[in-house]
């Protein structure tokens, strides 16, 4: 059944970790129904097929996030979100991680928010992302912050923060994908050390979800970039907007 549910969280986790639906609220609802025996493992699970999806931009993406164009500009997004994370780890993580009343309400806000956005419809300027200001990335890392609560989303965060800070959005989309790399692995490992979890006793299950996360995601990043070029954000939208829906409505019954 472990390996099952391995596949299944590492299926989920390369679904999810770079669309604007929040990867973090999908894991921790199938958590309630995909229990490992152990959870303490099931949390170092969790942790770790996050890096499976990270490698898949990584290889994708390799020669542009070590490029000048975006490297250093990718440093100060990622420091912004550093800062302010290390100070609202604690609130967050004992307070407002397992809330799914918090989850749906961000989910629906999130989708709500996509729906009647404005879509940017312009098409990339040649050159644009090597012109990435400063002050674009600061208000990037700033915008990936908002994504520490469970259920909003750091792709959504990213890419509209790129959007609204004048980006196109194919430009916003790639910024996201590469700076999920330093933010994801750091993530990882802070809360590997922070949580004084081991990686002994299931190393095997862990290894496999992260190899199937990486294996969709690097599908998914592929399919996404050239989605929403072409029909923009709006069904992620709606998606948002009932599974908060289902979410609450479970919350009433009892049932989550």
């Amino acid at each position: 059944m472990e390996f099952l549910n391995t596949i299944l969280l590492g299926v989920l986790e390369g679904i999810t970790e770079f669309l604007p639906v929040s990867s973090t609220a999908h894991l921790l609802l199938a958590g309630q129904y995909l229990r490992f025996d152990n959870s303490l493992f099931q949390e170092t699970f969790s942790i770790a097929i996050q890096s499976g999806a990270m490698l898949a931009v990584l290889v994708l993406y390799f020669r542009e996030i070590f490029s000048k164009k975006y490297f250093l500009k990718i440093c100060v997004a990622f420091f912004i979100t550093s800062v302010i994370g290390l100070l609202a780890y604690p609130f967050v993580h004992k307070v407002l991680y397992e809330s799914f009343l918090l989850i749906a309400v961000a989910l629906i806000i999130g989708g709500v928010f996509i729906i009647f956005s404005k879509e940017d419809k312009r098409p990339e300027p040649e050159g644009e992302e090597e012109n990435i200001s400063w002050k674009q990335s600061i208000y990037i890392g700033l915008a990936q912050s908002i994504a520490i609560v469970p259920g909003v989303s750091r792709s959504l965060a990213t890419i509209y923060g790129g959007i609204f800070s004048g980006l196109s959005r194919k430009t916003a989309v790639i910024f996201s994908f590469l700076l999920a790399v330093p933010t994801i692995f750091s993530a990882s490992v802070y809360d590997i050390y922070k949580q004084s979890i081991s990686l002994e006793g299931g190393l095997g299950l862990i290894i496999l979800g992260a190899l199937v996360s990486f294996a969709v995601a690097f599908v998914v990043v592929r399919w996404f970039l050239s989605y929403i070029q072409k029909k923009g954000m709006k069904i992620f939208g709606w998606y948002r907007l009932i599974l908060g829906i289902i979410i609450l409505l479970f919350l009433v019954s009892g049932a989550l």
